[in-house]
């Protein structure tokens, strides 16, 4: 929507985020951005994909399907959903010029995608391997901007382990669905890492239609604790 309806509302939101994003941390170079939220659909993979497409206008940018454990980057943008790409790349069954998908660089866009690749067994012991560190470093010599969609916080550890690579962490909120509380959660799961959360995205609202803020019990979201867990199967 981003490339589609550039004078559109959300696509001049993009553009804010990314005026925060490159007015953060003006010292650092390579700039790696996670993107996460609370729970599932929250709207955190379009964020994540439309993002890079506006930082790409600015310069050289990655995108990275990190989010093994449902990936859906090369599904939203039609890419062949059996390509390798990230998992594969990290227990080094396939080489970096054979997972990186450039066609959106030679349509004129300067923005290049890892997909998730094979869905592993083991996600959370794939990115936490000394081999990713390695990959992300050699990738960060490549670009301006890496994106990485993650997981979410709340069910699995994924975006606490990749926060460790962050210059920044971008976190999703989708308006008046996700109760405060495990916002709250969230959040102080990543700073307890010491994630250096700079960006929160309030996400769907719709600034016209005036409503009360989250009018969520804590039993709702206790509930959503055991659903997501189990959804994701970790504990």
């Amino acid at each position: 929507m981003f490339l589609k309806e550039p004078k559109s509302a959300f696509a001049e939101s993009v553009r804010t985020a990314r005026t925060g994003i490159m007015l953060s941390n003006l010292d650092i170079k390579h700039k790696v951005l996670i993107v996460t939220s609370s729970i599932p659909n929250e709207g955190k993979t379009t964020f994540a994909i439309n993002q890079a497409f506006a930082l790409g206008q600015m310069a050289k940018t990655l995108l990275i399907d990190a989010d093994m454990r449902r990936p859906s980057i090369a599904k939203s943008l039609g890419l062949n959903d059996d390509a390798p790409g990230l998992s594969d790349l990290v227990t080094g069954e396939r080489g970096l010029d054979e997972c990186i998908d450039d066609h959106l660089s030679k349509d004129g866009r300067n923005v290049d995608i890892i997909p998730s690749g094979v869905v592993p067994p083991n996600p959370l012991d794939l990115l936490s391997s000394s081999r990713f560190g390695e990959l992300l470093e050699q990738l960060s010599q490549d670009y301006e901007y890496i994106v990485i969609d993650s997981a979410p916080t709340i069910a699995v550890s994924d975006a606490l382990v990749l926060a460790k690579y962050a210059s920044g962490v971008l976190y999703v909120i989708k308006a008046n669905a996700t109760p405060y509380q495990l916002v709250r959660e969230g959040l102080k799961r990543l700073r307890q890492v010491k994630a250096p959360v700079h960006h929160i995205v309030l996400n769907q609202l719709d600034i016209h239609k005036p409503s009360k803020y989250y009018g969520y019990g804590y039993g709702y979201g206790k509930n959503y604790y055991g659903y997501y867990k189990s959804y994701y199967g970790e504990k």
